[in-house]
């Protein structure tokens, strides 16, 4: 009986052995797991980091057949016929110091750092302005004037991504302090209309010289119009301008052409001008 009892113990002191042995193995190839695995992640976000951090214009593109294929002509240059015909309005109605650009690109007048967020590269390289006008006297990389034609998707509240672009459009242009309008053109008009409201539009909204963008030629900052404190001529002065000094460029406001034929030189209805 006393040997029967003492191999009874050699046999569980044996089995809590082996099961102690199992778990401790256990557990340590589960950590070495855990260390790989958080190796693992650490290399592939350095690999991730580091392909994000190439512009992608360096990534090499096979060309072949297949690719080329997929390309064809478009069948018009304008997103809509109404583009068209406000086209050609501006070339008329706009003074011909202006150079008026259809269809640029966002990347052509804005840099940003494409390292924050590849996200706002995509989607800033498919975007463009319908049309920009720049003066031809001045600094060509500035605008003096964006335009924006709206469509019927621009109020489809089942495309919201076309709002989300306008949004995003505008919170840019305010920054930064560029000039900006829209021409409302959602509903279907006959053509004279279309070229009616585009005036139209550009007058109720660009009544004066105060509604257009003037670049300084010492900074290239926006300026504002201002009077002279001796004769009360109007002229162009750097808003970068203060008391204590600051930039103190300026234009005469005769050597900056307005941007249409009657234009007023300020807005004496704007609430800022009472």
């Amino acid at each position: 009986m006393k040997i029967i009892l003492i191999l009874l113990i050699i046999l569980i002191g044996f089995i809590i052995y082996k099961t102690k042995k199992a778990k401790n193995s256990s557990q340590a190839y589960q950590e070495k797991t855990v260390e790989i695995n958080e190796n693992q992640k650490h290399i592939d976000k350095n690999k991730v980091a580091s392909i994000e951090s190439v512009p992608k214009e360096t990534f090499e593109l096979e060309i072949d057949d297949n690719i080329i294929r997929v390309f064809s002509l478009k069948k018009s240059f304008w997103d809509s016929p109404a583009e068209s015909l406000v086209y050609e309005t501006l070339k008329i109605f706009i003074d011909e110091n202006y150079l008026i650009a259809p269809h640029v690109g966002l990347r052509e007048i804005f840099y940003w750092d494409w390292k924050y967020d590849k996200r706002i590269t995509y989607k800033v390289n498919a975007m463009h302005f319908d049309f920009v006008i720049y003066h031809k006297g001045q600094m060509m990389n500035r605008p003096a004037l964006i335009i924006e034609v709206l469509g019927g998707d621009h109020f489809n509240e089942q495309k919201s991504w076309v709002k989300q672009n306008d949004e995003l459009k505008l919170k840019i242009l305010k920054k930064l302090d560029v000039s900006f309008i829209t021409i409302d053109l959602s509903k279907s008009m006959p053509d004279e209309e279309v070229k009616k409201m585009t005036i139209k539009t550009i007058k109720d909204k660009v009544p004066s010289r105060e509604h257009y963008t003037v670049y300084c030629p010492k900074c290239g900052s926006v300026m504002e119009l201002k009077p002279n404190k001796t004769t009360g001529t109007m002229f162009y002065g750097c808003k970068k301008f203060h008391k204590n000094g600051g930039c103190n460029g300026s234009r005469d406001i005769t050597k900056v052409a307005p941007l249409y034929n009657g234009i007023n030189i300020k807005d004496f209805n704007s609430k800022n001008n009472d």
